[in-house]
This record gives C-alpha cells, sequence and structure tokens, in this order.
C-alpha cells in the first residue's frame, strides 16, 4: 500500500535534477500517514502467507 501512494503520487519525469527528485519523493514519503504504515506492518505476515499460497503470482495485497 506505501508503495502505491508513492508511486500515485511521483512523476519522475516532473523533476530536472535526481536530487529534486529525492527531495520530493522524501516529503511523500514523510506525509504518509503512520496508520497506513502500521497497519502494512501489522498486515505483513498475511501479505507473505499469502504470496507463498499463491507461489509467487499475484495476491490481493
Amino acid at each position: 500500500m506505501t508503495w502505491s501512494i508513492l508511486k500515485a503520487n511521483i512523476d519522475p519525469n516532473a523533476f530536472k535534477t535526481r536530487p529534486e527528485f529525492v527531495e520530493h519523493i522524501h516529503a511523500v514519503w514523510a506525509a504518509i500517514p503512520q496508520e497506513v504504515i502500521q497497519r502494512t506492518v501489522l498486515t505483513m505476515h498475511q501479505r507473505c502467507l499469502d504470496v507463498i499460497k499463491a507461489k509467487g503470482q499475484p495476491t490481493r495485497w
């Protein structure tokens, strides 16, 4: 989920320099609510089990 938030909020073509791009990534990352990160961490065990069960194929996550 956190990666999809980053992807949705970052257009790599919108930056002229790598430092601008990295700075924007840091700002977007810092703006992700802590609850979202905590929820991702708490569901990691189930996510891993689902990937194993799906033998590496896509899962609901």
